[in-house]
């Protein structure tokens, strides 16, 4: 197709492990803004697919020294050369870049109704130190919990969304969905104790 030549371009990058970590940056928003424009198509196996790409690109370059668990002079050691190319502004991108990375993951698996997968990601993302929109990856966490059953934790997430977006429609309308799950599970439960002491009946 007409995309083919870039798509090689951008794949080049993780065959050059000793370029500089400004070219592998580029190639990373690269591979985010074609993972938006296929999202924002509808075509979500095909943004996931270059989400997960740029950890290739960048991965490296988040191994900080303090990782290795050593200490004197190798912990003042760049993890490698990528890194050592890094300007302090140029590491902040990358914590950045990872954060967003795991957040849009995130919003790729919740349409895949992966919930787990999504809960992964959204714990990394809170986890990146890449300034991610707290709130929203709160949310995002509490409907994959919601969507997985695992309605406290789903309760407790998006309880504390909504207090840092109070204003927020979708994380109101989580909690209802939410809402009527308990309610489902509370029934279910109610209709086992039942059974269990409903001995043997006739039908």
């Amino acid at each position: 197709g007409g995309g083919g030549g870039e798509g090689r371009r951008v794949d080049l990058a993780q065959y050059f492990p000793e370029q500089h970590g400004c070219e592998v940056l580029k190639q990373a928003r690269l591979l985010k803004a074609a993972g938006n424009e296929l999202f924002k198509k509808g075509d979500v196996r095909g943004a996931l697919q270059k989400y997960h790409r740029i950890h290739f690109y960048i991965g490296g370059l988040k191994k900080k020294s303090a990782d290795d668990g050593g200490g004197g002079m190798t912990a003042m050691m760049p993890a490698n050369k990528q890194e050592e190319a890094l300007t302090h502004e140029q590491r902040k991108e990358v914590a950045q870049l990872m954060g967003t990375m795991h957040m849009n993951k995130a919003m790729c698996y919740v349409k895949q109704e992966m919930w787990e997968k999504g809960i992964d990601a959204c714990s990394k993302a809170l986890d990146s130190g890449g300034g991610v929109d707290e709130g929203k990856a709160l949310f995002r966490r509490g409907v994959c919990h919601s969507g997985a059953f695992n309605l406290d934790k789903a309760q407790a997430d998006l309880d504390a969304a909504a207090k840092l977006s109070p204003a927020d429609i979708a994380i109101q309308k989580a909690l209802k969905q939410l809402l009527v799950r308990h309610k489902e599970a509370d029934k279910k439960s109610q209709a086992a104790f039942k059974l269990m002491f409903s001995g043997d009946r006739k039908s």
